[in-house]
């Protein structure tokens, strides 16, 4: 399994272990195989991909909902309609770190996990249904959720 940067992952496998690895529970998301990580990726983006998010999709083919145009970061400055702000990275790679952390010790199946294949190798991640993102994911995403006050929009 391969993510296809701008078509279902923000990062690659590789960015997210970067972003990831001055966090206390890298070793938590490390002990995880390549496969899983990339399954609680794609997760990850599909769940940031259901916010209301300030500005418009840059592009009317784009499969992922950033890069966008009309948005500006929590200190005002305009964030280029080509670019995914790093912020938007490290909400996905934080978001799947909790996917793959909670309740997941040795051979348990987590909680969040609805569905696991093992012919070609299957895992599909879920939230309960009316659950809210993540404390942390939730704080790095606020500057460009719709409905936030602190938001500034370009005119």
């Amino acid at each position: 399994m391969t993510l296809v940067v701008g078509t279902d992952s923000y990062v690659t496998l590789a960015e997210a272990d970067a972003l990831l690895f001055p966090h206390p529970r890298r070793s938590t998301w490390k002990c995880r195989s390549d496969v899983v990580r990339e399954l609680a990726l794609l997760q990850a983006a599909r769940t940031i991909d259901q916010q209301r998010f300030v500005g418009q999709i840059a592009d009317q083919d784009q499969a992922l909902a950033w890069p966008r145009a009309g948005v500006c970061d929590a200190e005002g400055r305009v964030i280029d309609s080509a670019t995914v702000p790093d912020a938007v990275k490290l909400a996905q790679a934080e978001l799947a770190l909790h996917l793959v952390a909670d309740d997941f010790e040795g051979d348990e199946v987590p909680e969040n996990v609805r569905r696991v294949r093992a012919g070609t190798v299957e895992v599909e991640f879920g939230t309960p249904p009316g659950a809210e993102l993540p404390k942390v994911v939730a704080d790095i995403l606020r500057p460009f959720l719709q409905g936030d006050h602190s938001l500034r929009l370009v005119p």
